[in-house]
């Protein structure tokens, strides 16, 4: 699984980093289930102490600091942190969603994850449909035709079933971590 907010340019990293800034680990908190919100309560405040000593203690403290606020979110989705990567990793639906959730209209998102299912299906299909005008004049381009209609008909499907595999793994994760929050 591509675990995205171990990426210095995630949203959750992004909104941890202005947490910091300003000195209030509230708004933060909901990403820490129940057991470690403590924990991040007691290492927020000790990173604001750290912080006050200089730019390198500050940097030091605020590495320290998401290294272990991200492995700990991480931890209570049921994933391993292994360390930052560097900013540009983040998939665009993933920034797409986060800028959504600020004027609270998913409209944009929707656009955005429609655009790419719609761009595929019409992609697969001008193929299926430009393979299909050749597809009489000898085997070779009634073999073009045939993979053109799989790859269409199969994107459909995938996607179709990819949808309903994210509804699955939403509502299997859901019941496993309520409660944690």
């Amino acid at each position: 699984m591509d675990v995205s907010c171990d990426t210095l340019n995630h949203p959750i990293v992004k909104k941890t980093q202005v947490a910091l800034e300003k000195g209030d680990v509230k708004p933060i908190m909901k990403w820490v289930n129940k057991e470690k919100k403590k924990e991040i309560h007691d290492l927020f405040k000790k990173t604001l102490i750290v912080r006050n000593q200089g730019k390198e203690a500050q940097d030091i403290a605020d590495r320290y600091f998401l290294e272990t606020f991200v492995s700990l979110h991480l931890a209570g989705e049921g994933e391993t942190y292994t360390s930052k990567t560097p900013a540009g990793v983040v998939e665009p639906v993933v920034i797409e969603a986060d800028k959504n959730l600020e004027p609270v209209s998913v409209d944009t998102l929707v656009k955005f994850i429609t655009r790419k299912i719609r761009e595929g299906i019409h992609e697969r299909f001008a193929k299926v449909k430009e393979a299909g005008k050749h597809a009489d004049h000898n085997i070779e381009a009634k073999r073009e035709y045939m993979e053109a209609y799989i790859q269409f008909t199969h994107y459909a499907e995938w996607c179709t079933a990819m949808l309903q595999s994210i509804q699955d793994l939403i509502t299997a994760r859901t019941s496993r971590i309520q409660g944690e929050y």
